[in-house]
């Protein structure tokens, strides 16, 4: 489900969630990050699904760039359902792979084992996590039949990029009705022209080529109970706190969210 800001306050709020806008602000841009997009995913039980191995970004995801993509979108998943078993379509990364500059063989993206590196992130409900751009990921296998992920992605992006087709979907009224502060993370009016409206990054402007670790748990949210870094978070090979990113499954666009994703939002 795409496009989540419109459907409930709620939706808004985390768009600039203060527990959060220090770490994008830290690893992304130290001014005014910008957000991009959001989307919703609400999976339950088994059901068979092809690994779907990918990075983000248009144009290609930003290969035109390379060596090195460098991170030109942050973003940030909220666990809202317990995920701290594998096989219910957990994220999967390749930790590291942010870093690379060549790209994954066939063989390596045709399944979920199939990856070099390739693991399951296994979250409490209430985590939350931090991405790279260019850090390959996918949904993971959906095997147990008492499976549930319910999950919310928020992306942002550089203030000199131009946004996401989303800025420009929600009516006039809405964009009337934001806040001085929550205007300010706008990219775009909703009276952009449409040649702006699908513009891209260019490479003049470009932040340095600094990278960080593919992801981090950074936060729990205040529905939830227990604390980033507590015993029940998952930790990476060295030992760390981490977890990760955005699975490749979608459900569709659509203008209105079901209540019962709004329901486990505030619990």
């Amino acid at each position: 489900i795409f496009y989540l800001l419109a459907d409930d306050p709620l939706f808004l709020e985390l768009a600039d969630y203060p527990s959060v806008m220090p770490y994008i602000r830290a690893l992304l841009n130290q001014g005014q990050p910008h957000f991009h997009a959001s989307d919703a995913f609400w999976e339950e039980g088994a059901h068979a699904a092809a690994a779907r191995w990918h990075i983000d970004g248009p144009d290609n995801a930003f290969r035109n760039l390379r060596p090195r993509i460098p991170m030109l979108e942050l973003k940030i998943g909220y666990f809202l359902s317990d995920m701290t078993q594998p096989d219910q379509g957990n994220l999967m990364v390749v930790p590291g792979s942010h870093k690379t500059d060549f790209e994954p063989t066939a063989e390596a993206l045709s399944g979920f084992d199939t990856f070099p590196g390739a693991t399951q992130v296994c979250c409490p409900a209430g985590s939350c996590v931090i991405f790279h751009n260019a850090l390959w990921h996918t949904c993971g296998p959906a095997t147990r039949a008492d499976g549930r992920r319910i999950m919310l992605y928020y992306a942002y992006e550089h203030p000199w990029m131009i946004g996401s087709p989303e800025h420009t979907a929600y009516p006039r009224e809405f964009h009337a009705g934001l806040s001085p502060h929550a205007a300010s993370c706008s990219t775009t009016s909703c009276s952009a022209p449409d040649t702006m409206r699908e513009g891209r990054a260019g490479k003049a402007g470009c932040p340095d080529r600094r990278l960080v670790r593919g992801c981090d748990v950074v936060a729990d949210l205040p529905w939830t109970k227990g604390s980033a870094g507590s015993p029940h978070s998952p930790t990476d090979a060295a030992g760390q706190t981490a977890a990760s990113p955005l699975g490749g499954v979608s459900s569709g666009r659509s203008s209105r969210l079901p209540g019962t994703v709004r329901e486990a939002a505030a619990q």
